[in-house]
């Protein structure tokens, strides 16, 4: 389910400006419905089966690229920034990089607050 979100929302990011987030969200709604739809489609003609011969190496490692996304995703929160989307940065997880350092360099330095409020968080858990 989670991969299947972080999925729309990398796909819908690449085709809407950063300043239409009503576009955005209606291209994630319609984007949403039309994999549901799909979804049904492949239940109803009974397509899960071939998921058999899909090897659980390859399952393992598209579930590791999207815990990888999503940790990139969420790296500026971890150090206090705000970052800033534009069309000519890197796609992926070297964008995300991109603009955290970007973002560092334009504001400074980071925020210690979050950061010591994530280390405590990441290391009670």
């Amino acid at each position: 389910m989670i991969t299947q979100s972080l999925l729309v929302a990398s796909a819908v990011t690449r085709m809407v400006d950063p300043g239409s987030p009503e576009l955005y969200l209606q291209l994630v709604i319609g984007l949403t419905f039309t994999k549901g739809v799909l979804q049904i489609g492949m239940a109803a003609a009974r397509l899960g089966r071939l998921v058999r011969y899909v090897s659980y190496s390859v399952i393992v490692g598209f579930t590791a690229g999207a815990a990888v996304l999503i940790a990139a995703g969420q790296i500026h929160h971890l150090f206090g920034v705000s970052v800033k989307r534009l069309g000519s940065d890197w796609p992926g997880v070297l964008g995300e990089f991109q603009r955290l350092v970007n973002q560092l360099h334009d504001v400074g330095g980071i925020n210690l607050r979050p950061v010591l409020l994530g280390a405590l968080s990441l290391a009670g858990s």
